[in-house]
Order: structure tokens, then sequence, then C-alpha cells
């Protein structure tokens, strides 16, 4: 026995005891493809957080970068997904990578990766104090850029990295980068 749509909505109606069921097939429609989160919560209006602005892209000879990047401590992302934590460090690794091969020349460059050993000073300019774990958390994949610009394995014994912090509004005028050094011994 086949039932059409007709029967079967007047057989939900006496069944329900609700007189008013449906009373229009595209209304029905429209509810149901409407995902239930948007039908059923109210829309709340989240103002979204205002953030500092960042420090211009400088270069002072003879190794010396100031980066309008923004850095923020790995550790205590571990809860958000990969792929967004793994977009954040690629995009951190582009720009300094962009930023040093643009700012330097062949010469330049030659002359960073003939030195034998390095002493790289990195600045975490603006924002909330971070605690020594969390600064070198924050500089990992600007550590990683600057290794892989100098030719160098980041975990070796030929550099010494050194993690700072000058934090609070005053720093910088209220903005926020890194300042990036890098001397050959």
């Amino acid at each position: 026995m086949k039932i059409n749509a007709d029967e079967f909505e007047v057989h939900l109606r006496t069944c329900s005891g609700v007189d008013s069921f449906t009373t229009s097939r595209s209304r029905d429609a429209k509810q149901i493809s409407t995902p239930l989160r948007q039908r059923d919560t109210p829309q709340y209006s989240k103002k979204p957080r205002k953030q500092r602005p960042l420090l211009p892209d400088v270069f002072v000879p003879p190794g010396m970068w100031t980066m309008g990047i923004r850095t923020k401590s790995l550790t205590n992302q571990r809860h958000g997904h990969w792929a967004a934590r793994h977009r954040q460090a690629a995009a951190q690794v582009s720009e300094v990578t962009t930023i040093l091969m643009a700012t330097t020349d062949a010469d330049t460059r030659a002359r960073l990766r003939e030195a034998g050993s390095y002493v790289v000073t990195m600045t975490r300019i603006g924002g909330q104090h971070l605690d020594d774990d969390n600064l070198a958390s924050a500089f990992k994949s600007i550590r990683d850029a600057v290794a892989a610009f100098l030719g160098i394995d980041d975990g070796g014994e030929c550099v010494r990295w050194i993690p700072r912090e000058e934090c609070g509004k005053r720093a910088a005028g209220g903005r926020v980068g890194v300042r990036l050094e890098i001397e050959c011994l």
C-alpha cells in the first residue's frame, strides 16, 4: 500500500493531535534545510578584540631587523586544531624568510653563511609578559626560519639563541613585533 505525501501529512496531523502541524510545504522545507544551531540558538554579536598595530619592517645593518609579527605561545594553544597551528607557524616562517631575503643582498647572505658561529637575539616587543618557556615557544617558528636562512641546524652548537622581551603599553609606542639581531662570532 502506497501513501502519498498529502495522506501522510493528514495522518501526522490526526495522530499528533495538533491541527496546525504544517501549513505550507515550502515553509517546512525551508525550516528543515536551515541548520539546527541557526534555528534554536539566539545570535549574539561578539565584539572583535582590538589588536595593537604592528611595527614596521626595518633592517639596520650589519644584522638587526625589526619585524611586525605577532608572537603567541604555542604551549597554550594545544586545544586548537593542529591545522590552525600549522598555518600560523607556516605564515610566521614565510614572513620572516621573506623579510630576511628582501633586506639582504647576496654578499651579505654569503658572509653570514660563511661565519662559523652565531649569537641570535630575538626580542618580543609589546603585549603581555610571557614566562621563559612560553617565550621560547613563541619564538619557535622564527627560530626555524632564521636557522634555515643561515643554513644551519637550529639545535646545533654553532648558534646561541637568546630570547628577550620588552612588554607593556609603552614598549614601541603600543605596537607589537619582533626585533632580531644576528651577530657573527
